[in-house]
C-alpha cells in the first residue's frame, strides 16, 4: 500500500476515544501565536471536553473546506475535501487525490509529474486514513479529561482543550514522541474549527515552550482543480516474478 510520508507530527494526530477520570491539565495562558494566526479569545475553567467539543464529528463527512497546514517537524501540508467524496492532500511535494471512486498518487505538481492510479478508494487506503486522522481530532469530545478554551486559527473560531501529556497519551493508546524528555507539566492542546469538525491545531508544549506543533495557516474553500491530477494517471505496476529469480 503506498503512503505518503508526512512527517511524526501529524503520525499522532488521530485520536481514539476513551472514557474515565483523571487529573486536569492547568489552565492554558491566553497567548498569541505565529504572527497572529492563532489567538487564545477565552479560557474556560477545568471541564470535561463532552462540554467544550460537541457534535463536530458529523460536521467532517460534508464539510467542503481547503486547510493549509504548518508543521513545526516536518513539510507544510494542504488538507482539501469537497464534501461529496472528493478529497485530496499535498504534503512534500507528494498529492494523494480521490474522485470517490479512486485514488491517485502523484510525485509532483506540474504536468510533469508521474501520477498512478492506485484502485479503488477504500477505509484504509492512504488518502481515507490522512482525511480520517485530522477529520478524528473532532471525537475528542468523547473524552472527560482536560481544560477547554476557545481560539481562533486562520480567521476561524475554534474549540480547544488542553491536557495533560501524560492523560492524552494513555487516553488516546499511543505515545508521544520524544516522550521520555518530557517532563510532568507537558500539555497536548486540540484545536477543532467549529464549522466543519476538522483539526486546526495539535500542539505539544513542555514548561511553556512549544516542542512540536501543527497549525492552520489558511482555511478556505476548495476548486474543481484541487481535484484533478496534473497528468494523466497510469495504472499502478504489477509485480512479477521470474522464474528461477
Amino acid at each position: 500500500m503506498h503512503r505518503l510520508a508526512i512527517g511524526v507530527a501529524t503520525a499522532t494526530i488521530a485520536l481514539a476515544a476513551c472514557s474515565g477520570g483523571g487529573s486536569q491539565a492547568d489552565p492554558p495562558a491566553p497567548t498569541t501565536t505565529n504572527a497572529g494566526a492563532t489567538t487564545t479569545t477565552t479560557v474556560a475553567a477545568p471541564t470535561t471536553t463532552q462540554d467544550a467539543i460537541a457534535d463536530l464529528a458529523a460536521k467532517t463527512a460534508t464539510a467542503d473546506i481547503k486547510i493549509t497546514y504548518q508543521a513545526a517537524l516536518g513539510p507544510a501540508a494542504t488538507l482539501a475535501q469537497d464534501g461529496e467524496g472528493k478529497s485530496a492532500f499535498l504534503s512534500g511535494g507528494k498529492l494523494l487525490l480521490s474522485d470517490g471512486a479512486k485514488v491517485i498518487s502523484c510525485d509532483g505538481t506540474t504536468p510533469r509529474a508521474t501520477c498512478t492510479d492506485l484502485g479503488p478508494t477504500s477505509s484504509d487506503d492512504a488518502l481515507t486514513q490522512l482525511i480520517a486522522g485530522y477529520a478524528g481530532l473532532s471525537t475528542i469530545k468523547q473524552t472527560n479529561l482536560g481544560v477547554a478554551s476557545t481560539q481562533t486559527i486562520a480567521g476561524r473560531t475554534s474549540s480547544c482543550v488542553t491536557f495533560k501529556a501524560s492523560d492524552y497519551a494513555a487516553g488516546t493508546g499511543g505515545a508521544l514522541p520524544d516522550s521520555s524528555k518530557l517532563t510532568a507539566a507537558a500539555t497536548v492542546t486540540i484545536c477543532v474549527d467549529d464549522d466543519s469538525g476538522f483539526a486546526l491545531k495539535i500542539a505539544l508544549s513542555d514548561r511553556g515552550q512549544t516542542v512540536n506543533e501543527v497549525l492552520a495557516t489558511q482555511v478556505g474553500v476548495p476548486t474543481a482543480s484541487d481535484f484533478v491530477p496534473p497528468s494523466t494517471p497510469v495504472p499502478a505496476a504489477t509485480s512479477t516474478t521470474v522464474a528461477g529469480g
